[in-house]
């Protein structure tokens, strides 16, 4: 079985943008609404194959350090492949990370 998880974004259950201009509160909200439709999709973050990180203003000296290490202790037993694209602007104006991915299971 195959999921797709759709972008997620730094939103927090009320529809609020977390943290403003602050990547590191976007990206630790993009991955924790991801932890939660992974689950709502019955599977887990070692079942993910694939993640694509969509970065608002990609600068690899200030965002990749935030970006890399926040991916990596969500995916910390299995990691999967991983890109990284830098965009101009996401589906609103005041969004800056967006995450989707891709798990597979038996």
């Amino acid at each position: 079985m195959l999921v797709h998880i759709s972008g997620q974004v730094g939103l927090d259950s009320d529809g609020n943008v977390v943290g403003a201009d602050d990547y590191t509160a976007h990206a630790q909200q993009a991955y924790a609404n991801l932890s939660i439709a992974l689950g709502a999709a019955g599977v887990s973050r070692s079942d993910v194959v694939k993640v694509t990180t969509f970065v608002v203003g990609y600068d690899h000296e200030s965002r990749w350090p935030v970006i890399r290490d926040i991916h990596a202790s969500f995916f910390k037993d299995a990691i999967p492949a991983w890109t990284v694209v830098g965009v101009e602007a996401l589906a609103r104006p005041d969004l800056l990370i967006e995450v989707e991915a891709t798990a597979a299971t038996d």
